[in-house]
């Protein structure tokens, strides 16, 4: 279930970053990293809000919905999306700024053209794992005594 909500998630990012990216590219590198880095937060928290609700109740079937337990867990599941959202930030612009600085890639207009594309690609991959680890071990984890109870 986490692969399939997974990739509803990437898609829900892919729907709000593209456009923004697409539609604003600036003409100078920086400018363009610019764009993609706040692009990519714009994204992660249309995607954070989405995956938290069908992480909790499709991947991890967390049936507890009391107001002490959601708090935490969405206090929890943010905490940790920030710290990956750092992570795409980095790699994001500073990924961008590495492929739009290098010759050779340059000289493959095809890719040239969706440096960031290939740079949203890298981050995604390294986001969902690192978000799957997160969820599973610190936002549902559950006390060995409420397994036993259920």
């Amino acid at each position: 279930m986490y692969l399939v909500f997974g990739v509803a998630t990437t898609l829900v990012d892919a729907l709000i970053y593209f456009p923004i990216v697409y539609l604003f590219v600036g003409k100078t590198p920086a400018q363009s990293a610019q764009i993609a880095a706040l692009a990519k937060a714009l994204a992660w928290l249309g995607a954070v809000i989405f995956a938290f609700f069908t992480n909790k109740k499709w991947v991890y079937t967390d049936e507890r919905w009391d107001g002490a337990t959601l708090l935490r867990q969405a206090a929890a599941f943010a905490a940790s999306r920030l710290v990956t959202l750092g992570l795409s930030e980095l790699i994001t612009y500073f990924g961008l700024l590495l492929l739009q600085g290098w010759a050779w890639y340059q000289s493959v207009p095809l890719l040239a053209k969706h440096a960031s594309g290939v740079i949203w690609v890298v981050q995604s991959v390294v986001v969902v794992l690192l978000n799957y680890i997160l969820g599973k071990f610190l936002v549902f984890r559950r006390k060995k005594q409420q397994k036993q109870e259920q």
